[in-house]
């Protein structure tokens, strides 16, 4: 399966979530940053494919 469609099915079973879960965090992130100044960032386990 490539890249792109394992990003799309792991997205699609967590579709018409409201809430962020461990189970959704644990396969779908790879790392969160928080900041002092209230930023967040968020880095994907799935990357761009073109970024790649």
């Amino acid at each position: 399966m490539s890249g792109a469609n394992r990003w799309r099915e792991a997205f699609l079973r967590f579709q018409g979530e409201k809430t962020l879960t461990r189970k959704m965090a644990v396969e779908l992130l790879e790392k969160v940053e928080m900041f002092g100044d209230k930023r967040i960032h968020i880095i994907f386990k799935f990357r761009n494919e073109y970024d790649y």
